[in-house]
């Protein structure tokens, strides 16, 4: 276990979050009260700190438990002096039952509710005119698509100007997926309660939640023993010792990678490959490509130590290729290398080796086209990270891109024990998947990395580490380099904007993260 995999980092499915309550109550005696008035009290922190008092809030409520957090919301925003008024979308007596309790509350102090049955110009006017929308409605336990009057409602809500915060995730937005089931509220702010849900991170969470704050709501550590989550938010205290300090090192001492990519017309992936590892921290870098690609990585980065080959289709010679991998620490395979014979010799041999590999690009075609290859893959003990983005990962497993995205967690956490690798699924959130279980999503990047060559700077990022780790610490590398490299790539894309951006000038803020 990695010191940053802690309650505050998981990401769990409903049903988890759902369990960890239920032992918080039966096992901790922990009343559910206690746990809708901390996350009450987490939420009123938020606004409190971007709205005065006497702001006017609407508070659109459900049956639910969300909807009871957001009745307790405001009974305590009526007691910190704003304008509160509750739009609760069902009968007092179909509430759940710790919702109800915060409801009789509430009506004691005289605070305003409406019983919402049907959408009127009176409440979309005065939806329009609030200083703040409270989405309270459904939480995430949305697993079938909207009834009528929720989904007019959350249309409503959307058609407002006012700021919309939504507690724990948008309602409409599936919490295991992250799909929006009919129409989802477009939050501003979500308020995320004790720990991330998938459907927060997941599918089209990005373009509903908005800001993303994670509120502790003081769920014990002990609730979360029967859930044993295997998925984190990757994040910096994953690897706090990492990459480590070594003041007396030397470049034969930092790794030594091994690129092997660029045929005769794709020259620019080996560039960006190459100055990548250098970038992320490798000592030396050696390339292992086609002859017309020597002169001009040698003018654009002559630190690159490189051989070349014949593009021909005969077999390359075991000895030439055993001696061109000698005393290496990692390699990496694939980018622009094309998928002919030669290519294919060179993954095979590739794969025969002893050393950590990442494999990209071209070289995860011919995985996809060679069975032989992708069970020689499978059966290698050794470290492999392979980095599909969802159109090789189609090819690879036969499933549509759809369904590749909207099951993206589940379906690389499978084929890494599948493959027995580690899978880097690249995505707007990429999802990262070890052999054993565990999986990591990046909550970082942005559209501008989007482009031609982004995924080279990052195979290139993880071969520099994996070969400066030398078999160390290659999990924390790893999980590094996709962070590192997204972190990169939210720079850049400050720096250019998303249309202007291109993969160089990720690599031209590795050193700047």
């Amino acid at each position: 276990m990695l010191r940053g995999e802690t309650e505050m980092n998981y990401v769990l499915t409903p049903e988890q979050m759902a369990a960890a309550d239920k032992s918080a109550s039966y096992d901790l005696h922990i009343p559910g009260i206690v746990l809708m008035e901390n996350a009450a009290h987490a939420v009123l922190q938020e606004i409190r700190q971007d709205f005065p008092p006497d702001s006017r809030i609407a508070v659109i409520a459900g049956r639910g438990n969300n909807g009871g957090d957001g009745l307790a919301l405001a009974r305590q925003l009526f007691l910190h002096n704003y304008s509160v008024k509750i739009y609760l979308l069902a009968e007092s007596d179909d509430l759940t039952p710790d919702a109800t309790v915060n409801y009789y509350a509430a009506a004691a102090l005289g605070i305003e509710c409406e019983a919402v049955s049907r959408i009127t110009e009176t409440l979309r006017r005065e939806w329009q005119t609030a200083a703040l929308l409270v989405d309270a409605l459904l939480g995430t336990g949305c697993n079938r698509r909207l009834g009528d009057l929720y989904y007019q409602a959350v249309e409503t809500i959307n058609q407002s100007p006012a700021p919309k915060y939504s507690i724990d995730i948008p309602s409409g937005l599936n919490g295991e997926r992250g799909t929006v089931m009919g129409t989802a509220v477009r939050a501003d702010k979500t308020i995320v309660l004790a720990a991330y849900k998938r459907g927060n991170l997941l599918g089209r969470a990005k373009e509903y939640c908005g800001e993303m704050v994670l509120a502790d709501i003081e769920l014990p550590p002990a609730a979360y023993d029967s859930v044993r989550p295997q998925t984190f938010v990757l994040n910096p205290a994953l690897w706090p010792d990492f990459p480590p300090k070594r003041p007396f090192a030397h470049k034969g001492t930092m790794g030594r990678a091994l690129v092997i990519a660029g045929s005769g017309q794709m020259g620019g992936a080996l560039l960006l490959t190459a100055e990548a590892a250098y970038r992320s921290g490798a000592g030396l870098v050696y390339a292992y490509t086609a002859e017309n690609n020597r002169i001009p990585l040698l003018t654009r980065l002559p630190e690159v130590i490189v051989d070349v080959y014949e593009e021909t289709p005969e077999e390359t010679d075991k000895y030439e290729f055993s001696r061109e991998i000698e005393g290496k620490d990692a390699i990496l395979i694939g980018p622009g290398l094309s998928t002919g014979p030669k290519a294919y010799e060179l993954l095979r041999m590739t794969l025969a080796s002893k050393l950590p590999l990442v494999i990209d690009a071209d070289a995860l075609t011919l995985l996809a086209e060679h069975p032989k290859l992708l069970h020689l893959c499978s059966q290698r003990t050794e470290l492999k990270v392979l980095t599909p983005h969802l159109k090789e990962m189609e090819r690879l497993t036969g499933l549509s891109v759809e369904q590749i995205e909207e099951n993206s967690l589940d379906l690389a956490g499978r084929f890494a024990k599948s493959w027995n690798a580690v899978i880097v699924l690249k995505n707007y959130r990429t999802v990262i998947a070890f052999p054993d279980g565990k999986c990591y999503i990046n909550p970082l990047g942005n559209e501008g990395m989007a482009t031609g060559g982004s995924g080279d700077v990052l195979s290139g990022c993880l071969a520099g580490l994996l070969a400066g780790a030398a078999g160390r610490d290659q999990v924390k590398a790893i999980l590094y380099g996709v962070y590192r490299h997204s972190l990169a790539g939210d720079l850049a894309c400050r720096q250019k904007g998303p249309a202007a951006m291109l993969a160089s000038d990720i690599i031209g803020n590795l050193g700047t993260v």
